[in-house]
């Protein structure tokens, strides 16, 4: 007998038909690993695509919230600025409000002063007072008080106060 104690394959042919099956699969299957790959390469550009739309929207949210920060410190800002605003004009109205109070009192000071020094030279100060002197001396005092009264109200007045007698001291 004979007897085989190894085989060496020199080579492989194989026929038509196995060869085209054998082409067939090969093709089938690099054009699924191409279809794969290819999915698998949008599926990962996709990926991207909603990794950087979620990055874009969380960008305009944190830009909107610095914004809206931005402006609700400006708002207090300003609000605070009129609120200063108003505190200094009231406080200029009222600095104002008392010079004016000063000098009204220093008036009606002089004034009486003046009343007083004419009452003690012995002056009628009801005739006086009467008179377009006195009413003139007085008028800034009186305000809108002396000016009121008509001419003629003013004479009757001045009439009465003289038939009560001589002037009472200041």
């Amino acid at each position: 007998g004979m007897r085989l104690t190894g085989v060496r394959v020199l080579g492989l042919k194989f026929s038509a038909e196995l060869q085209e099956q054998a082409d067939r699969e090969q093709k089938l299957a690099a054009g699924l690993r191409a279809e794969l790959a290819e999915k698998t390469q949008r599926r990962e550009l996709r990926s991207l695509e909603l990794e950087n739309e979620r990055k874009k929207i969380e960008e305009e949210a944190e830009l909107e919230r610095k914004r809206a920060e931005a402006r609700a410190q400006l708002e207090e800002e300003a609000h605070g600025m009129k609120r200063a605003e108003a505190q200094r004009r009231i406080e200029l109205e009222r600095v104002s409000f008392e010079a004016q109070l000063r000098a009204k009192e220093q008036d009606d000071a002089r004034l009486l002063s003046f009343l007083r020094a004419l009452n003690a030279e012995g002056v009628d100060m009801t005739a006086f007072m009467c008179s377009p002197a006195g009413r003139f001396a007085a008028a800034p005092a009186l305000g809108a008080h002396a000016q009121r009264d008509s001419p003629e109200q003013r004479e009757a007045e001045c009439e009465q106060l003289k038939g009560k007698g001589k002037g009472a001291a200041i």
